[in-house]
């Protein structure tokens, strides 16, 4: 029962960071996604049919277009998928570091950390991508919105496009997700051990840097597979995106990267990247901050004395 505890309390304290992180980077992630779905070139010039030049321009229009609003389009999908994300995520991550722990106790601790972030993140991708695409969706769309409601969106992606239509992208995104996790949860455990060897214990700063630094440097690196799933959930969704400029359309995960790469060259798969670290930074400082506390409040609440502690 003590457990079991345990893992409740790592599931609710992971949807709760989970929707404090979602409400305060709502923003970053639309500038992020419309910059990565533009098959133009992003020149402070401005590429001929080009739409938007860089983040700040992007900024502007949308809000000179759109409204304010636009910035948290998709909010409440994102915030649906960021509770349950969060849960499943640092669920499943505090089984796995218990069960990698009890198999391979002489490895080092970073390759532990890497191996139970990554399934983690596999594991809470593949449950809630129906969500994540639906945000995509919404996200990417101008104005005449195609979609009026969530309710009107699941029922035309199913009917023109079917289950398939929820599942776009996700291979490539389950593949990218597990090195992307596993090095968030590998980047913060060692730095977190980093400033364990201070002369003084580490506060909430530090863990909230830490887990800044460490989603920054993970977003980083997994950027080009992040793009070309944004890009194959879009597809199907070409009249929303008529007023965006040209159109990419591709066949799958291995010709979208050869198309990305042949007409945008290797930044194509790096737009947006400036936003993109900039939220993968602020979200998961916030997240692991907030989780830390939270589970922290659980357990202080409801001891569950007997359970070990998955954070080890």
């Amino acid at each position: 029962q003590a457990h079991n505890m345990a893992h409740w309390h790592d599931a609710a304290a992971g949807a709760t960071a989970g929707l404090c992180a979602r409400a305060l980077t709502a923003p970053l992630d639309v500038l992020k996604i419309r910059l990565q779905l533009q098959v133009e070139p992003i020149t402070r010039a401005g590429a001929a049919g080009a739409k938007y030049h860089g983040l700040y321009q992007c900024m502007m229009t949308i809000y000179r277009e759109e409204g304010i609003a636009a910035f948290w389009k998709g909010h409440m999908l994102g915030q649906a998928l960021s509770i349950a994300y969060g849960a499943a995520q640092f669920a499943c991550y505090a089984r796995a570091r218990e069960a990698i722990n009890a198999h391979m106790p002489t490895a080092p601790k970073a390759s532990r950390e890497f191996l139970a972030g990554g399934l983690a993140g596999m594991a809470a991708t593949a449950g809630t991508y129906p969500l994540d695409a639906l945000r995509t969706r919404f996200a990417s769309q101008g104005e005449p919105k195609t979609y009026h409601s969530i309710a009107d969106a699941a029922r035309r992606i199913w009917r023109n496009e079917g289950v398939r239509g929820y599942y776009r992208g996700l291979t490539p995104g389950v593949l990218a997700i597990f090195p992307s996790n596993g090095l968030v949860f590998m980047y913060y455990e060692l730095l977190r051990a980093l400033a364990r060897r201070g002369p003084r214990r580490p506060g909430a700063a530090v863990d909230a840097m830490a887990g800044a630094v460490s989603g920054a440097l993970s977003k980083l690196t997994m950027m080009p597979a992040d793009t070309v799933k944004k890009r194959l959930q879009v597809q199907g969704f070409e009249i929303a995106r008529a007023a965006f400029g040209r159109l990419g359309v591709y066949k799958g995960p291995i010709d979208c990267v050869q198309r990305i790469y042949a007409s945008e060259g290797p930044r194509g798969f790096f737009k947006g990247s400036v936003a993109g670290v900039v939220k993968a930074g602020a979200t998961t400082g916030i997240t692991l901050f907030v989780y830390e506390h939270a589970r922290a409040a659980l357990h202080a609440r409801w001891p569950p004395a007997a359970a070990p502690d998955s954070r080890g």
